[in-house]
């Protein structure tokens, strides 16, 4: 296990808050549209796409309303989280390869604060956590990052370059 991809399991927990929030907040809101039998759901122009693909796995009917399956949505969070934090690692060393001591810090809500050494040098990488959902539904990250190399702000070719 790599030091970026241990520093990084400590935010599977609050992605998969994140993940839930998401969906239950969706959930609620087709409930308020469509009522709780979600009557008339897929041919919503507002929620058919998010209904279909990110949160109908997560729904069951009793008694004729549709609810949420608790446990199902936990599940899928932590798939999820698991799936977001491998994609995380996967940019971070496409973006800069292995760090030697790594450590990752929130600086607020999105934005993270990763640093560790190469080759001797500082490696410094700012980087945000993006949740968008497709046009198809399907919510998905994105891991926007600004790299710097002893304090100094370094594209990704000119770094490539540095450590080759």
């Amino acid at each position: 296990m790599t030091a970026i991809r241990t520093a990084l399991e400590a935010f599977i927990p609050q992605i998969a808050e994140r993940y839930e929030s998401s969906v239950t907040h969706l959930f609620t809101k087709m409930v308020e549209a469509h009522g709780a039998s979600l009557k008339g759901i897929f041919n919503s122009w507002t929620y058919a796409r998010a209904y279909r693909n990110h949160v109908s796995i997560y729904v069951r009917t009793v008694e004729g309303a549709k609810v949420l399956n608790t446990e199902l949505l936990a599940a899928g969070a932590q798939a999820y989280a698991l799936g977001s934090v491998a994609a995380w690692e996967d940019k971070i060393n496409l973006k800069v390869g292995e760090l030697e001591n790594a450590d990752v810090s929130r600086l607020d809500g999105v934005s993270f604060n990763i640093t560790g050494m190469r080759a001797g040098k500082k490696v410094q990488i700012v980087q945000q956590i993006i949740v968008n959902v497709s046009s198809q539904g399907k919510a998905f990250n994105q891991f926007p990052a600004r790299t710097y190399v002893e304090r100094k702000p370094v594209s990704e070719a000119a770094y490539r370059k540095m450590f080759s």
